[in-house]
This record gives C-alpha cells, structure tokens and sequence, in this order.
C-alpha cells in the first residue's frame, strides 16, 4: 500500500467575539503551510510523491479531540497555528499526520473530505465566478466564462 499524509484543516474558527468561517483561501493556504512544515521536518521524505488527503472538521474543539485520539493512537502528527491581524492572537488550525497507511487511523476514516461551501450554497456572481476558476483545472477562465456561469438574480 501506498503511504498517504492527511491534512485536517477546520472550517470555522471560533474566536473570543466570533466564529469566522474559513474561507477557500485561507483553508488551502493553511494546508500548504502544514505540509511545508511537514516536509522540513521529514528532508528524507518527499511529500511530492505522496497522496494528500485533505479532510475538515467543525471547529477548534472536535480538531483538538483529534489531536489527543492521534496521540492515542500513536500517529505522528505537525501542527499549523495561524496568527494575523485579522484572528489576533495564536490558533490552531491544520494538523498533517506523517506519512500513513490507508486505514491506520480509526478516527481519521470518519472524517469527512473538505469540499468547498461553493458546491452547498448559492453566492453571488463574484463568488461563483471565483470558484469556478478553482475546479477549471488548466484551463484559464475568462470574463465570458464568468458571464456564462448561472448565478442568480446578479446586477451587472
């Protein structure tokens, strides 16, 4: 079998004053981050070559419970903690497991994939537009991709 590293990144963030829901951006942002990490502390290891398994949780505290099931467990893991102006303060918000086993994490398989909200909800034309330049793949979007995508009742 092949070795896999799962990436855990929240959805929301729960602040003092506020939850702040991760946006697309923020959540890819912090997975690359937990893997570089990941990748400095393991040189002999090109992470490259690994498959990536990107899966989310609710909030702070169900990745905190993860945090100890792993350690029960026994799987090694790196942490990523965010800190900008915008969460002021320090706070945990990506882990990435080294390199594992399909189904050697019990907690890890009843997790769910991350997906994007775009593909739950309805926005606005700005934010279908957006990401539908993520999931085109190679393919460049242009503004007459964007006009043609439905969205909505959307001023122009």
């Amino acid at each position: 079998m092949t070795e896999r590293i799962y990436v855990v990144v929240l959805r929301n963030l729960d602040l003092s004053d506020r939850k702040l829901c991760m946006t697309s951006g923020r959540i890819a942002s912090h997975a690359v981050h937990v893997v570089a990490k990941l990748q400095r502390l393991l040189p002999q290891v090109d992470v490259q070559d690994k498959d990536i398994i990107i899966l989310s949780v609710a909030g702070k505290l169900e990745l905190e419970k993860l945090c100890q099931d792993l350690t029960n467990e026994c799987v090694m893991f790196v942490e990523y903690r965010d800190t900008d102006r915008i969460i002021n303060g320090e706070h945990l918000t990506a882990i990435a497991t080294y390199p594992i086993e399909k189904n050697q994490s019990r907690v890890l398989k009843v997790l769910r994939p991350w997906k994007c909200a775009c593909n739950e909800t309805t926005f606005s034309r700005s934010s279908v537009a957006e990401h539908s330049v993520l999931t085109e793949g190679s393919r460049a979007s242009t503004e007459a991709d964007v006009g043609s995508i439905p969205a909505g009742r959307a001023n122009s």
